[in-house]
């Protein structure tokens, strides 16, 4: 009995898969612009056409062409490749390699430190350590650089880091 109730689930689950695929596809051959109508109100979790909660302030329509901006630092990663050294500019020798493994491990090794401190690029070429990418806090680049300072044969480091203006937000 169990096994018939699992499998007709699993049967309407990819029944509604499939109808909502179709929907999408006919929404696009349409040729219509923008969001098939209702989807905005779904995203917000109102039911198409619902009034807006007394007090708020009504959704401003975004202007054609604009687009959000990722919650993440693609554009940032953009500008670095045009600009600057990369994770790809990393000295391949031996010690250059030991230098960003240790400086590596001890920002990793941190559980204070927030993820976007915790993946800073670090690229040590020739013994220079250039310190790249966004931290959430003055306090979080102090510690990221006083690591790289610390490191053996740092011959000297580029702070590059840049603190985030939400703070961590």
């Amino acid at each position: 009995m169990e096994d018939r109730l699992h499998r007709g689930l699993l049967a309407l689950a990819l029944g509604l898969a499939l109808l909502g695929a179709s929907l999408v596809a006919a929404w696009n051959a349409s040729g219509e612009q923008g969001a098939p109508p209702g989807a905005e109100d779904a995203a917000s979790g109102s039911p198409p056409g619902a009034a807006e909660p007394a007090g708020s302030a009504p959704r401003a329509a975004e202007p054609a062409g604009e687009q959000e901006i990722a919650p993440d630092n693609t554009g940032r990663n953009v500008r670095d490749r045009e600009g600057g050294l990369t994770p790809m500019d990393q000295g391949n020798d031996a010690s250059d390699l030991a230098i960003t493994q240790h400086i590596r491990r001890s920002v990793v090794n941190n559980d204070r430190l927030s993820t976007n401190a915790q993946n800073v690029k670090i690229i040590t070429v020739d013994g220079v350590v250039t310190l790249r990418g966004p931290v959430e806090t003055e306090e979080e680049r102090a510690f990221i650089v006083a690591a790289a300072k610390s490191a053996p044969q740092v011959r000297r480091v580029e702070d590059q880091l840049e603190v985030d203006a939400r703070g961590g937000e």
